[in-house]
This record gives structure tokens, sequence and C-alpha cells, in this order.
């Protein structure tokens, strides 16, 4: 194999004097990263006049909005008639929502004040009448006798209504409220009420002292309009005697209510008086009167 020479350019040839060849460095600039002083400062002045023009801008909104709300808020009528409309209205609302609820606190202490003043209403008037059974007067319907008078020839009848006092103190101004009728039921419990100004001063020892120790008894007479032709239906009833009891003792005021009755047949077997002023008449059996609802 001939090796030619002339391949390779001689390294010695004219413009290449020194001998050497000059070897690329593959494209790569290899000078320095150099800093050029001139653009630094032209960012840094972008950058100050950006935060001037900020500034600028921020001081004209808020010269513009200080100015709408002195226009809109500070000197309108309007605002401030709406502003105090709201306020009033919300603090309505929150006053009700609180009213409310201290009455409903309010309705809750008083049912349980009320639930304790129940409770000592009770225990004094249970108290009252431990002392009344105790110590007290117990002014009531004298239990086996009661007189029953009829006239004829008058037309009337009456009743002498006797009550004792079964208790351990003297009693004062005993009054009686009575009623009586032949009827085929007892009366029913609306009929049986009385108040103390349908009662009348009986006729009495004052004061009523106990029965026990005085047999002191105190009456008082009911007169009613009966015809004889009213005798037959009369017999075949009962004789309802009912009323109530007031009287006066140390613990204060006290009623007992009563109601007896007689079986008419029983009543019309003993003869009439022949004068108003006659004595002879029914006193006795009497019994409770049933129960009767209204």
């Amino acid at each position: 194999m001939t090796n030619n020479l002339n391949e390779y350019p001689n390294q010695n040839s004219p413009g290449n004097e020194s001998g050497n060849a000059k070897v690329p460095s593959g494209g790569v600039d290899t000078s320095t990263n150099e800093t050029h002083p001139q653009n630094e400062g032209k960012s840094a002045k972008d950058y100050v006049d950006a935060t001037f023009e900020i500034l600028r801008m921020t001081v004209i909104w808020l010269g513009w909005y200080l100015q709408w709300v002195w226009r809109n808020v500070i000197i309108n009528d309007k605002f401030w008639v709406a502003a105090a409309t709201i306020t009033i209205a919300v603090a309505t609302i929150y006053y009700t929502i609180y009213a409310k609820k201290q009455w409903k606190t309010l309705g809750e202490q008083l049912t349980a004040m009320q639930g304790q003043l129940n409770e000592t209403h009770e225990s004094f008037e249970l108290q009252k009448q431990v002392t009344k059974a105790t110590f007290g007067a117990e002014v009531d319907l004298d239990r086996n006798i009661m007189g029953v008078f009829r006239w004829e020839q008058g037309k009337q009848f009456w009743v002498d209504v006797h009550v004792i006092n079964y208790g351990k103190k003297e009693a004062r101004r005993v009054t009686i409220a009575a009623k009586f009728d032949f009827r085929p039921s007892a009366p029913i419990p609306s009929e049986r009420i009385f108040n103390l100004g349908d009662s009348k001063l009986a006729t009495q020892p004052i004061p009523l002292r106990p029965y026990e120790s005085s047999k002191d008894f105190a009456y008082l007479r009911f007169v009613k309009d009966i015809s004889p032709q009213e005798y037959p239906t009369d017999r075949s009833n009962r004789l309802y005697v009912w009323g109530t009891v007031f009287y006066l003792d140390f613990t204060g005021r006290s009623s007992q209510e009563f109601c007896q009755y007689a079986e008419g047949e029983a009543v019309f077997r003993i003869p009439p008086i022949g004068g108003p002023n006659g004595t002879a008449g029914y006193t006795s059996p009497y019994e409770p009167c049933p129960y009767t609802p209204n």
C-alpha cells in the first residue's frame, strides 16, 4: 500500500507558520460571563418606577374612596336613616328573643312558686284541720233529733233543724241555711250549695258550748206551704232535709254541710198538730242522704 502523503495538509504549510494547528473548541464560548453595570441600573429603575406607580394609584384610589365615603356616608342623611332603621330592627329582634326567653323563665319560676304556695296552703289547711279536730269547735246537725210538724188547717209543714257542738271549744255566731222537700231522690251536689248570706242566725245560747259538758243546742225553724191534696204523693216519697251550718271559733269561720232523710210514710204516721204552736211532731229516725251525682 502506498501512503499518500497529500491526504493530510502539511502542518508546516504557509499560513501556519507556527507549526501548530488550531483545534476547534466544539463551538463553546469559553469566555467569562461578565456582568454589565448598565443593565443592572436599568432594572432597578424599573422596580422603583413600578413601586411609585403602585403607590400613586393607591393614593388616587384611597382619595376617591374617601370622597365617596364623605359624599355617600358621612354627609348622607338617607344613609344614617337607613343605618338607624337597621340598627333599631336588629335591636328589636334581639330584644324580642331576649324578652321571650325572660318570659319563659319567669313563667317557669311562677309555676314553681305556685306549686310551693299550693303545698304551703295544703299544709296549712291540714294543720288547721288537725288543730280544729283537737282543740276547736265542731258544730253539726243533731244526729238524734229533728222535729217535723204538719199543720193541716194552715196547709204548712215546718222543720226544726237542731245543731250541737261536738267539739272541744265554744262556738260563736251559729247560723243555718237549709231546705226540705218530699221527693223521690236525694238532692244533687249543685242543690246543696249554700253561702253564708243564705243562712240565718240560729236560736242559741251565746256562745254555744261543747255538748258533752253543757247539753246546749241551737235550732232554726224552716217553714213550707204544703196542701193536704199533696199528702198522698208526699207519703210515697222521702222527706229530705239538707243545708249548711256556719260558725266561728278561734280558728276562724267554719262550715259543715248536712243532709238527712226520713221515709214519708213514717212522717205522716204521726198525727198533725192542732195549731201553729203545736209541739207534737216527727223526730226520728233519720238516715244520711245517699250520694247523687249531678
